[in-house]
Formats: structure tokens, C-alpha cells, sequence
């Protein structure tokens, strides 16, 4: 997710074993689980290689994100505990931090944290693995976007509070069980998302991926 292993790039099993001082089945056992997430792509005889990132799926990625997020809310909502409200509050504070600081690393990590919250929060293990998944593909694009065009300065500054901003409003409508309002964000959430990297790839014709509309 971070991209220290590049899209596209193979992942060599026996030097994973000796990075790791372990054998070949807890290596093969991390593979099918991080190709169950849908990052990696495990190739007959073949090895593994780091899944590419194809920008002719975003409209299916981000319809698929705007779906799930809302059904998961909406779940959270009506089935959350006091832990879970915990956990959103920390891993939103985490996030303010990690943006203050420019972590972009970190920022991916917590705003995983926060929405992997709401989908524990949710009660239902499948519509769980389904939003952690797409967070996976979504988050791992995100950093691809702030690889190569990382905001900097005041809009940068005012992109990443709106995200606080937008968190503690769900976090909210989690904690007083306002389910439609939780889904009226969770929608405005995605399209916040979906705007970033529409502009970034809208703006940057010259690597080969211009897309019309990704709406």
C-alpha cells in the first residue's frame, strides 16, 4: 500500500523467506491474504507480482467505494459501541497529526485505521472484508496521486482538515445513530476522494492517463 514495492513489480517468495527467518508456508499464507485484498496477483508457475493499478477501473473502484461505504455506515450507526467511538476519535486524531506533520505514509495508515473502524463497527464480517478490500485498492491509489503530486501549503492544509472535518461529522452521526445523515456523508466522503484524484489525473495528461469523468 505504501509502494516501497512498485505496481507491476514480482514478489520474489524465497527472499521474503529470509527476510523474514520464516518458512514457505507463512510467506504463501501472506500472499493469498494480501491477493484476497487484492494487491498482489498470484501467477500459475509463475510467482506473485504487485497488482498494476489500472485507471480504466476507477469508475467501477469508486461506484463500488460509494456503495459500501454507505452500507457500512449505515450499519455502524445503528450497531456501534462505546469502543468503536473510541477507536474513530483516536484514529481521526492520529490522522490530524500525521497531516500536520506531511506523513503521508502515516495519514494513509490512520485514515485506513478510521474507516476499518467503522467497518468493526458495522457487525457484519462480509460487508467488512468487502469495504477493507476496497479501502486497500482506494488508499493504495491515493498514494500513487501523493507520489506524484503531493499537496503542499494551503490547499493542502485545507483538503486534509475537510477530511478531520468530515470524519468528526461521522463520527458523530455514528454516536447519535443518525443513520440517514451517516449515509449523506459517507457519500460526500467518497466524492471528496473521487475529486482529488480526478483533478490529479485530469491536470497530468502527459503520463498517459486522461479520463473524462470519473463521476
Amino acid at each position: 500500500m505504501a509502494l516501497r514495492i512498485a505496481p507491476g513489480a514480482d514478489v520474489d517468495e524465497a527472499s521474503l523467506e529470509n527476510r523474514f527467518g520464516v518458512s514457505r508456508t507463512p510467506v504463501r499464507e501472506a500472499l493469498i491474504r494480501l491477493a484476497s485484498d487484492g494487491l498482489i496477483r498470484l501467477l500459475p508457475n509463475r510467482g506473485a507480482r504487485v497488482t498494476e493499478i489500472d485507471i480504466s477501473e476507477l469508475p467501477e473502484i469508486f461506484a463500488a467505494l460509494d456503495l459500501c461505504q454507505r452500507v457500512t455506515i449505515r450499519l455502524a450507526a445503528l450497531r456501534r459501541n462505546a469502543d468503536d467511538l473510541a477507536n474513530l476519535r483516536k484514529f481521526n486524531a492520529s490522522f490530524l497529526e500525521a497531516a500536520q506533520l506531511g506523513d503521508h505514509e502515516r495519514m494513509g495508515e490512520h485514515n485506513k485505521e478510521f474507516h476499518a473502524a467503522i467497518a468493526d463497527a458495522c457487525r457484519n464480517r462480509y460487508f467488512a472484508g468487502l469495504y477493507t478490500s476496497l479501502l486497500a485498492i482506494s488508499l493504495r491509489l491515493a498514494r500513487v496521486v501523493f507520489a506524484y503530486a503531493p499537496m503542499s501549503g494551503e490547499p493542502a492544509e485545507q483538503y486534509y482538515l475537510e477530511i478531520v472535518r468530515q470524519h468528526g461529522e461521522m463520527i458523530h452521526a455514528i454516536e447519535t445513530s443518525d443513520v440517514e445523515k451517516a449515509d449523506m456523508l459517507a457519500r460526500t466522503h467518497t466524492d471528496l476522494f473521487r475529486d482529488r484524484i480526478a483533478r490529479y489525473i485530469n491536470a497530468n495528461p502527459d503520463r498517459g492517463i486522461v479520463l473524462e469523468s470519473i463521476a
